[in-house]
């Protein structure tokens, strides 16, 4: 769904595990933050509400890609908000080098280690074992570098975004890492 603007500038919006624009578009603050400013393109991953297939790591990114080459041109400008799993698609356009701006939502440093801090070693095995997922790529780097603009957005509060996995957490180990070797 693409929600038009007489703007240049287009975010793409990448929602957080197990939402459904649909659901979005009635719910979020971000709809009517973005609206009349920006071409705002909303999208589910395979498998989320009426689209066809299964979702699955690899056929996300790629999809996410599919979408960035069907609205680029040398005149307007892309940015990606990717909020929570929607995290991991921004940082990897991002890396990818065919976005402008990315802003990393209340995302994680990783889903294996999402998962290890919420429920566990033996849950964290089990999430590897049976989805097969191969998420587990470091966001930290890919956000840090990247060639862009580049925000990270967290909740002081936050339930499911626990502090210890948060992205914002990654990027500073990584900082301090490279800066003392």
């Amino acid at each position: 769904m693409l929600l038009r603007s007489d703007s240049k500038n287009y975010i793409l919006y990448c929602n957080p595990n197990a939402e459904c624009y649909e659901y979005l578009k009635m719910t979020s603050e971000w709809i009517e933050f973005y609206k009349g400013k920006v071409n705002l393109i909303l999208w589910n991953f395979r498998g989320y509400g009426d689209s066809q297939g299964t979702p699955d790591p690899k056929t996300i990114l790629e999809d996410s890609e599919s979408i960035i080459k069907h609205f680029y041109s040398k005149d307007i400008k892309i940015g990606v908000h990717g909020q929570s799993m929607g995290g991991i698609v921004a940082a990897h356009l991002a890396k990818k080098g065919i976005v402008d701006f990315i802003l990393c939502d209340r995302t994680f440093k990783s889903l294996d280690k999402m998962v290890y801090y919420l429920y566990g070693p033996y849950c964290e095995f089990l999430f590897k074992l049976f989805t097969f997922w191969k998420w587990n790529v470091s966001l930290p780097e890919k956000f840090v570098y990247a060639n862009c603009y580049k925000v990270i957005a967290c909740d002081a509060k936050d339930d499911l975004v626990i502090e210890a996995a948060s992205l914002k957490v990654g990027v500073s180990h990584l900082i301090i890492k490279s800066e003392t070797e």
